[in-house]
């Protein structure tokens, strides 16, 4: 007997479910559908070229149509065009509304602050309504049984991303991993890409993502994932500018008090 699966909402919480589901398939999912395009590491992404020739997405939207909806404005591929910014606008810090915990997004300002509803985050941050990209910081209780390290908090967000998969039936590839610097301390970056399917429609993303330990002691978790509808090609560098310069950008401000389940 097949079970049913959960009614599928309407409108725009049905686009934000379906992003929320990629979304984490592109940040902590189980292995299971590498492909030829394997996710580079950050390390490597560092040595490729800085300035490469901007894609099919080329021609940039008039000015005054770039809004927080829709960052690609009135461009041929607003999608393409929005991720041209993610990879070329400065770096700016956006926090949560107490302002306890800030991180890095580039091309700040058109950033939204949300609340995903299926992943347990302290603060996210959606690109335009299209949700050309997310990005959240999540905050778990250390694991208990061993040293508190960036790779046991790494291990124990990814265990909550399996199980999360199994129930959005969705997909990634097998992580790359790197180590970025924090403070005084050395922190576990990983990069995958990973889908979910919901009705008929497939959302892809790239993502990266690190962890970090924290005060208490509890582990933090820092990720970004870019939409790969319009761009593949783009979405993944624009995910390696933001494994590349990202991590090192997280800034704790205040008593980090993890808000209560949605």
């Amino acid at each position: 007997m097949t079970r049913a699966g959960p009614a599928p909402p309407a409108g725009r919480a049905a686009r934000r479910a379906l992003a929320v589901g990629a979304f984490a398939a592109a940040l902590a999912g189980a292995p299971g559908c590498s492909h030829p395009n394997a996710v580079a590491t950050p390390r490597a992404a560092a040595r490729g070229p800085r300035g490469a020739a901007a894609g099919p997405a080329a021609v940039a939207p008039s000015p005054e149509s770039i809004t927080r909806e829709e960052p690609g404005g009135d461009a041929a591929d607003p999608g393409a065009a929005a991720l041209e910014r993610l990879l070329n606008e400065p770096w700016g810090p956006r926090a949560d509304k107490k302002n306890s915990v800030a991180i890095g997004l580039p091309d700040s300002r058109l950033w939204k602050r949300i609340r995903f509803r299926l992943v347990p985050a302290y603060v996210g941050f959606r690109y335009g309504n299209a949700h050309h990209a997310l990005a959240a910081f999540v905050l778990r209780d250390a694991p208990k049984g061993g040293p508190v390290t960036s790779d046991a908090c790494m291990h124990d967000f990814e265990v909550w991303g399996r199980d999360f998969l199994r129930m959005v039936n969705g997909q990634s590839t097998d992580p790359t991993q790197a180590r970025a610097r924090w403070k005084d301390s050395f922190i576990t970056v990983r990069a995958r890409e990973g889908s979910a399917p919901w009705l008929f429609e497939t959302k892809r993303y790239a993502g990266a993502y690190a962890a970090y330990v924290l005060d208490g002691p509890r582990c933090g978790i820092v990720a970004y994932a870019v939409s790969m509808a319009s761009d593949p090609q783009l979405a993944r560098r624009v995910r390696d500018r933001m494994a590349r310069e990202a991590f090192e950008q997280l800034d704790v401000r205040g008593p980090l008090v993890q808000p209560p389940p949605p």
